[in-house]
């Protein structure tokens, strides 16, 4: 069965596009307190919500015919991430929490794959972030101007931020990168092929503007980081600068790591400097502080975790208060995972990174303009998790669109599989 609706993509599509809507919308439909939607996963109809995508979503799956088998040959270490993940909930303090957190973050892997499945994944992504662009950032910038009872909230320490159809200034700047992310390749591969849109210009401007106005040093930092990638990348033309792409890869995983290790055990480092010269203060608006106090709580070597979405559940550290936010992560994404999947789960994710690095390079020579775009949005995914949280959490927009950049599957042999390589239906086909 197949319903279709614009060329090769399946109504299906809107499965995972309502899944990534309600990533960034959630808090409209869940208002309890954070301490009571921490202990008891928000509100019912949210849940019902999710539960029913991740339940249609396996559906279409099975009616697609999904082997199981093909999946893990070849994403094993997506899969070992998963199960591990799944097998801490054995040992998590909150293991009925710790569960249904999992079930959530196994439907972005659902909802990933029903993307990879269609008979056109890059065309189903375009669609996705496409419409997700329209639809919310013009209905943004219309709470934060016409009507600042939703578009604004106020701070526990007094203040407000604006927040548009988001939870936080944060998560609209993440809303405004995703979009102008995807609207500047958009532009930059039509001007190639000498087809730009002013619709397109327009919604990107919409985009840039919203986030120079959300005062989230980090997602602007990281879509400046995407725009140097992507001109770096348009450089080697039609043909894979392999030395380019090892050294960028090189390069900004070293920065992380050595930036991880020398803020957790040296008290300092040269990236916080540049972070002043933007316009914040050495310790990372308070995450220097944040990282060493919860560390201290947990101990600085963790071999198995707290168990999948457990450390922030309960205890003192959740109190933690700073002038402008109480801490309910720990604003890095490799020091979140560390603490609830511990080294096992941290070692798993490098995994991930260096096995979804390796099939973007095999898979660009297929389709260069898109291979630009897969290995420049991975970067900026491992970039903005330096200072926030992303990475195996929940339905995060860019957890969604990390498992796009990196997982593969093999098209059928009885559909002629898009532009690609070697017949996978993968995020760059």
């Amino acid at each position: 069965m197949k319903i279709a609706f614009r060329r090769d993509v399946s109504i299906f599509v809107n499965l995972p596009l309502l899944w990534f809507l309600l990533s960034i919308v959630r808090w409209r439909i869940n208002t309890d307190p954070l301490e009571l939607e921490m202990l008891n996963e928000g509100s019912t109809l949210l849940r019902d919500i999710l539960s029913a995508l991740i339940f249609f979503g396996l559906v279409v799956l099975f009616q697609r015919g999904v082997s199981l088998r093909s999946l893990f040959r070849n994403n094993p270490w997506v899969i070992l991430l998963f199960l591990y993940m799944a097998a801490s909930v054995v040992w998590s303090a909150y293991p009925g929490v710790s569960f249904k957190r999992w079930i959530k973050t196994f439907g972005t892997l659902v909802m990933a794959l029903l993307v990879l499945t269609e008979d056109n994944p890059k065309e189903a992504m375009r669609v996705i972030l496409h419409r997700f662009a329209y639809l919310t950032l013009p209905l943004s910038v219309v709470l934060i101007y016409a009507v600042p009872s939703l578009g604004w909230r106020s701070l526990p320490g007094g203040g407000v931020e604006m927040i548009g159809i988001t939870q936080g200034k944060n998560s609209l700047g993440i809303l405004a990168m995703i979009a102008a992310i995807y609207f500047t390749w958009e532009i930059w591969s039509a001007w190639r092929a000498g087809e730009v849109r002013k619709s397109d210009g327009l919604i990107l401007g919409v985009a840039v503007y919203t986030l120079l106005i959300s005062n989230s040093v980090t997602a602007l930092f990281s879509y400046a980081a995407f725009v140097v990638m992507l001109t770096l990348l348009s450089l080697s033309a039609t043909n894979l600068n392999k030395k380019l792409f090892f050294t960028a890869y090189a390069a900004v995983m070293a920065v992380a790591l050595l930036n991880l290790f020398q803020e957790l055990f040296l008290r300092g480092s040269a990236i916080s400097m540049l972070f002043e010269y933007l316009g914040r203060d050495l310790t990372f608006s308070g995450r220097w502080d944040l990282w060493h106090y919860i560390l201290r709580i947990a101990g600085y070597f963790l071999v198995l975790g707290y168990g999948y979405g457990s450390f922030w559940i309960a205890g003192p550290h959740i109190y933690y208060a700073h002038e402008q936010w109480h801490a309910n992560e720990a604003h890095n994404g490799y020091l979140d995972v560390y603490l609830e999947l511990g080294a096992v789960g941290l070692l798993l994710l490098g995994a991930v990174i260096v096995s979804g690095y390796k099939k973007i390079v095999r898979a660009y020579s297929a389709d260069p303009v898109y291979g630009s775009f897969r290995f420049s949005l991975l970067i900026v995914i491992l970039l903005h998790n330096l200072t926030e949280t992303s990475l195996c959490k929940l339905n995060n927009p860019l957890w969604f669109l990390f498992l796009l950049a990196v997982l593969v599957y093999p098209a059928p042999s009885n559909l002629s599989p898009p532009a690609g390589r070697n017949g996978y239906r993968a995020f760059q086909s």
